[in-house]
């Protein structure tokens, strides 16, 4: 199957404040479908990450991103 994944979701994943940290995590980790992430989301998520967590945070899931892994 083949996932849409948007802003709120990877935000989810990448902060652990968030309400739906625990869940997004475990989804990230037990799912392997295929996942797009359409272009307008990356910067949305790196300014997001940037100004709830800090910098760092949002290199880490940028790079968690760009991963074969992902």
């Amino acid at each position: 199957m083949t996932v849409l994944i948007d802003t709120s979701f990877l935000v989810a994943v990448g902060s652990l404040k968030d309400a739906n940290h625990i869940l997004a995590q475990r989804s990230m980790n037990v799912r392997s479908d295929v996942r797009i992430v359409p272009a307008p989301v990356l910067p949305e998520m790196f300014y997001m990450l940037t100004k709830r967590v800090r910098y760092a945070t949002a290199m880490r899931m940028l790079a968690r991103i760009r991963s074969e892994g992902f």
